[in-house]
């Protein structure tokens, strides 16, 4: 097929050689110049959290919004990439942090309290 496309016939001509041979069966590939209308990530990665929802899901949405959008593959890779760059915090209640604490605390004076008899 790509022969017929290119204009070869057999025999080759002898003055074509292995490179130019290549460059017209293989042309070097054009860019679309589509611009695809790009996901608001933010919104994705929220409504992620949320019990029931999945990827697939938010992609078919982004879909019906967007008919000539991204195609799953490259719409699961993009999120992948923006998730690399969200910042990875632990977030920890005051209150949890100050019980726990206070608890070990108490273990600890416990423990150096309570010696057994010899």
């Amino acid at each position: 097929m790509r022969a017929v496309a290119a204009g070869l016939s057999w025999p080759l001509p002898d003055e074509l050689d292995d490179h130019g041979l290549e460059q017209l069966l293989f042309p070097p590939v054009v860019p679309s110049g589509i611009v695809r209308p790009t996901p608001d990530w933010k919104y994705v990665h929220v409504e992620l959290r949320r019990k029931g929802v999945t990827l697939q899901l938010l992609w078919l949405e982004y879909r019906e919004d967007h008919p000539d959008g991204y195609g799953y593959s490259q719409f699961a890779n993009l999120y992948r990439a923006f998730r690399r760059q969200v910042d990875v915090v632990m977030r920890r209640s005051t209150g949890r942090a100050r019980s726990s604490s206070s608890t070990s605390r108490a273990r600890r004076s416990r423990s150096t309290t309570e010696r057994p008899a010899r």
